[in-house]
C-alpha cells in the first residue's frame, strides 16, 4: 500500500515537472514577445519625436510636393493610431504574463509540496522496510531456534522410547526369570 502510493505520488511529480515545463516554456515565449513589442514601440516612438522635432515648414521645405508632406503626416497619424493599438496590446500582454507567472509561482509551489510529500514517503518506506528486515532477521532466528528445540526433544524423546523398551524387555525377562525361580521352587 506504502509502495503503492509512492509511485502514485512520484507520477503526480512528474506530470506537475512536466506541466512545469509548458508553463515555463510558454512564460519565457510571452516574456520574449513583450520584449519584442516593448522595443517596436520604443523605435516608433523615438521616430515619431524625432519627426514632431522638425517643424511643419521645414518639411514644406524639404518636400518635392505639398502631396508628400500631406502623405507623410497622414502617415504620422496613422503610426500614431497604431503605437495606440500595440500600447494597448503590450498592458494586456503584460496582464497575461503576469497571470501566467502566478500559475507558474502556483505550479513550481504545489510542485515542491508534492517533492517533499515524496521526499517524505520515500523515508517512511525506508524505514518500514529497515523495521520489516529487522523483523524478518528476528523471525529467522527465532525459526532457527524452534528447529533446534524441535530436533533436541525429537532426540530426547527417541531415547526415551528406547529407555522405555529396554526397560519393558528388562522387566519381562525379569518376569521370566523370576516366574522360572517359582516354578522351580514349586
Amino acid at each position: 500500500v506504502v509502495q503503492a502510493h509512492y509511485t502514485e505520488l512520484v507520477g503526480e511529480l512528474a506530470h506537475l515537472d512536466w506541466t512545469l515545463g509548458i508553463l515555463d516554456d510558454e512564460q519565457q515565449q510571452s516574456e520574449a514577445d513583450l520584449a519584442a513589442r516593448r522595443r517596436l514601440l520604443a523605435d516608433r516612438l523615438a521616430q515619431a519625436y524625432q519627426t514632431q522635432q522638425t517643424s511643419l515648414l521645414q518639411q514644406l521645405l524639404s518636400a518635392d510636393s505639398l502631396t508628400t508632406v500631406l502623405s507623410q503626416v497622414s502617415d504620422y497619424l496613422s503610426q500614431g493610431d497604431q503605437d495606440a493599438a500595440l500600447a494597448a496590446e503590450i498592458k494586456q500582454d503584460q496582464q497575461a504574463l503576469q497571470v501566467l507567472q502566478a500559475t507558474t509561482q502556483a505550479a513550481r509551489f504545489q510542485t515542491d509540496q508534492l517533492r517533499a510529500a515524496v521526499a517524505q514517503q520515500a523515508t517512511q518506506m525506508q524505514a518500514q522496510e529497515a523495521a520489516l528486515k529487522a523483523a524478518k532477521h528476528h523471525l529467522d532466528l527465532l525459526a532457527a531456534q524452534t528447529k533446534k528445540l524441535q530436533a533436541e526433544q525429537l532426540a530426547a524423546y527417541r531415547a526415551a522410547t528406547k529407555n522405555q523398551a529396554q526397560a519393558a524387555a528388562l522387566l519381562r525377562r525379569e518376569q521370566q526369570v523370576l516366574h522360572g525361580h517359582c516354578r522351580a521352587l514349586h
